[in-house]
C-alpha cells in the first residue's frame, strides 16, 4: 500500500500527518503505523503519527499516536501543524478551523501565509492542580501535577536543569502515583515573563518543544505567582507565546509551523 504523507513540525516538535481522505488508509491499524513511521532507522523519523479524519460536529476531526502506539489526546504543536496541513493540502480553504480532539475543540488560524504562524485557541480549559513530592535517585523532587482536561503533565520548577533530567523524566513518567503515566516539563524561568523548558512527553521520550507543557507551566508558574499571564517559553529551536486569558480562561499558543518534506509511505 502506498499513503501520502507530509512531515510538519513546530519548533522542531516534529509530526508524521496522513489523513483518511486518502483512499485505504482507514483499513490500516494506526497503532502500527505510527510505530513504523516514527522510528527514525526504519520509517520516517518523528515525535509520532497525527491523523486528520471526518470530524462528527466539524469537518476536521485529529488523532494523536505516540511513538510507542499509544494514543495521546491532544497536542499544541500538533494542531497548530494540523491546520497548516488542512489548508496546505487542499481539505479546506479557510484560514480558521475549529479542530476536533480527544481534549475538546481547539480553534486555530493561520495568522502569517508567508511563513504560516498559526494561533491556537486551546478554549476554556478545565485544569487541576496537585503538588507532590517524590523521592527518586535518593532525592525529593517537587511536582505541579497539572491535568489540562484529560491531558496530564508534571512541571518541575528548577533553578539550571539537571543533567540527568532525561533519566529524572522517565521516572516520573512511570511513576506509580500516574498509574496512566504523565508527560514531564523541566522549567527553568527566567523572569516573570519567560522560561525554558525541557520535555519527556509520555510514550515518546525527549520532546524538542511542548505548547500544552508550556500552558501546564504557566498555569501552575502563574498560581504560584512566578510568572505572568502571558509568558515566552524557550525551546531549542525558537519560541512560542503562551497567553491565558485570565477573563474567559482560555489559553492560546502562538508561533510558527514548518513542513519539513512530503513522500510516499510503502506499508505492508
Amino acid at each position: 500500500m502506498q499513503i501520502k504523507f507530509s512531515k510538519l513540525h513546530g519548533l522542531g516538535n516534529d509530526y508524521v500527518f496522513v489523513d483518511t481522505f486518502s483512499p485505504g488508509l482507514k483499513k490500516v491499524n494506526l497503532n502500527h503505523l505510527a510505530k513504523r513511521v516514527s522510528y527514525r532507522h526504519l520509517g520516517i523519523g518523528s515525535d509520532g503519527l497525527i491523523v486528520i479524519t471526518r470530524g462528527q460536529k466539524y469537518p476536521f476531526r485529529m488523532r494523536v499516536f505516540n511513538v510507542d502506539g499509544s494514543e495521546g489526546e491532544m497536542c499544541g504543536n500538533g494542531v497548530r501543524c494540523a491546520a497548516r496541513y488542512i489548508y496546505e493540502n487542499g481539505l479546506s480553504k479557510n484560514r480558521k478551523q475549529k479542530i476536533e480532539t480527544k481534549a475538546g475543540i481547539i480553534a486555530t488560524e493561520i495568522i502569517n501565509n508567508k511563513n504560516f504562524w498559526v494561533k491556537a485557541d486551546l478554549g476554556r480549559i478545565k485544569y487541576k492542580v496537585k503538588k507532590l513530592n517524590l523521592k527518586l535517585k535518593g532525592k525529593n523532587w517537587k511536582v505541579d501535577y497539572v491535568t489540562l482536561g484529560e491531558h496530564p503533565h508534571a512541571i518541575v520548577f528548577v533553578k539550571e536543569f539537571p543533567e540527568n533530567w532525561t533519566e529524572i523524566g522517565s521516572l516520573i513518567e512511570t511513576h506509580p502515583v500516574f498509574p496512566k503515566r504523565t508527560n514531564v516539563e523541566f522549567v527553568k524561568i527566567l523572569n516573570p515573563g519567560k522560561f525554558e523548558q525541557k520535555t519527556w512527553e509520555r510514550g515518546c521520550g525527549v520532546t524538542i518543544a511542548c505548547g500544552t507543557g508550556a500552558t501546564a507551566a504557566l498555569i501552575a508558574g502563574y498560581l504560584d505567582k512566578k510568572l505572568k499571564p502571558q509568558i515566552e517559553a524557550v525551546f531549542k529551536h525558537g519560541s512560542l507565546e503562551v497567553k491565558w486569558d485570565l477573563k474567559n480562561n482560555h489559553l492560546f499558543l502562538i508561533g510558527p509551523t514548518e513542513k519539513s518534506f512530503e513522500g510516499i509511505l510503502y506499508y505492508e
